[in-house]
């Protein structure tokens, strides 16, 4: 007969709030997309169950191993690092110079945090968190320090050999 139930949510639940986000249930939130609004009609229905003990998952953005930077992923994060590679091979096909001479455009707020999670590390906090006795119902399984958009993005651009891109604030 099973006891517990361990769920996994996302971070961003809360939607459009800012600031410290603490690890408490979440009533109503104004959602920036589908996603986080079922995430979170999905965290209501489980916490209406009281069969199970409930403990409630929610990572950021979970990126491959902390190691071996293995992923099996690729929508999300890895979507935009595999569609930057095709893009990036087409046009160096056509002029091997191109991206040196022309770097890509990116309209982005350069200060905007991104806060990404190694899977090695959700797996390892959920199994400690799923086989404890304590009472919390809910989980953030979230880096403590949390580049800056920029930071990633110049980081994936150098990784893909895509060159420096250049940021706008605006179109």
């Amino acid at each position: 007969n099973t006891k517990k139930f361990n769920h996994f949510s996302t971070a961003y639940v809360v939607g459009k709030k800012t600031g410290e986000i603490l690890e408490t249930v979440v009533e109503s939130s104004e959602s920036n997309n589908i996603y986080e609004q079922s995430k979170l009609a999905a965290e209501k229905i489980i916490l209406a169950e009281n069969r199970f003990e409930i403990k409630i998952f929610r990572p950021s953005i979970v990126i491959g191993h902390s190691k071996t930077y293995f992923a099996f992923n690729f929508s999300g994060l890895y979507g935009f690092i595999r569609r930057l590679v095709q893009f990036k091979n087409i046009i160096t096909k056509a002029n091997k110079q191109y991206l040196e001479n022309n770097p890509i455009k990116l309209i982005m707020d350069e200060d905007v945090l991104v806060n990404v999670v190694p899977v090695d590390y959700v797996a390892k906090a959920a199994v400690k968190v799923g086989l404890s006795n304590t009472t919390q119902k809910v989980f953030h399984l979230t880096s403590k320090s949390v580049p800056k958009a920029i930071t990633v993005v110049d980081a994936i651009f150098k990784m893909v050999g895509a060159g420096k891109p250049v940021y706008s604030n605006s179109t």
